[in-house]
């Protein structure tokens, strides 16, 4: 009788709880870092440069979680379960670029609306003077010219 193969939650799971009862120091070194199958139970996790993966069937490449390395590889996935598990956080993300990082921390926060605010008009828009409730980012003038682009002109024409 064949056993079932785990799925890649169960196996996050099982291992989160694991690197939860250990001690802070040893979730330093070991906490998102235990073998996988594609590490061949290595000592230590190698680093994954490749940038894709490839499979003998398309049922494997759908059971696969791991596609393009630039949106999940093995290294980022210990990197996350890593700071996730310090952070005594549910999950983590890391992102490729300082662009990523900008556009997730906005998209989570700002559902509804992206604006420029001038600093003179900051009090207008405040949370007292907004009933909508409605989130607003504030930037200042001098910004890296890819925010500036990201928040002015591309998520106005997203809604």
């Amino acid at each position: 009788m064949s056993e079932k193969k785990k799925t890649f939650q169960e196996i996050n799971q099982e291992n989160r709880a694991e690197w939860d009862k250990l001690k802070f120091d040893t979730q330093l070194i070991r906490a998102g870092e235990d073998p996988y199958p594609e590490t061949s139970h290595s000592l230590r996790l190698p680093i994954y440069a490749t940038k894709s993966y490839t499979y003998s069937t398309s049922s494997q490449f759908f059971k696969n979680h791991y596609y393009y390395s630039r949106t999940e590889n093995p290294t980022l996935y210990a990197l996350d379960n890593k700071l996730a598990t310090l952070h005594r956080g549910e999950s983590a993300i890391s992102v490729a670029s300082g662009m990523g990082a900008v556009h997730l921390a906005c998209s989570s926060v700002l559902q509804q609306r992206v604006e420029r605010i001038r600093p003179n008009k900051i009090k207008k828009l405040l949370p007292q003077s907004n009933p909508e409730n409605i989130p607003n980012i504030i930037i200042h003038n001098n910004q890296y010219t890819g925010v500036y682009r990201l928040l002015t002109k591309i998520y106005p024409q997203m809604g």
